[in-house]
């Protein structure tokens, strides 16, 4: 197999580490929000036509290994959206019991992960940036 580089229509952001430095930890729960899609730059908006969010295994480097045999989420999935459009995505080992099971990405305790950020169909000027993932 030859790597191949991302298509000149989409974009990647990466998130290897909590706001403390630290691995994200696949015991815990973690928020993140995708800001609604349009061609805003600023943070009302994500400026791009689709988006996806995968999860990967920090000593692996592969898909995380989970029993729900589930590694992200994206824009074309039917997702609970919030009023402004943005989604609320949650990273944790277990469904969340106060949010829509739709926009949960499970993770494996005892586990490190990172996350790989997706969009298609827009550039992103310099300076702007998605929300932390940050614990719940």
């Amino acid at each position: 197999m030859l790597p191949q580089s991302p298509a000149p229509e989409e974009g990647r952001l990466t998130a290897w580490r909590d706001a403390h430095g630290q691995w994200f930890d696949g015991g815990r729960a973690w928020g993140f929000s995708v800001p609604a899609m349009g061609s805003s730059m600023g943070p009302a908006g994500l400026p791009a036509e689709g988006w996806s969010v995968t999860l990967y295994d920090v000593e692996t480097r592969g898909f995380i290994d989970t029993p729900w045999d589930l590694v992200g989420r994206g824009s074309d999935d039917a997702l609970a959206r919030q009023a402004d459009g943005s989604v609320a995505l949650i990273f944790s080992p277990q469904p969340p019991a106060d949010a829509p099971r739709s926009n949960w990405i499970p993770t494996t305790p005892g586990r490190a992960w990172f996350a790989v950020f997706r969009f298609r169909g827009a550039g992103v000027e310099e300076g702007w940036a998605l929300p932390e993932i940050a614990a719940l």
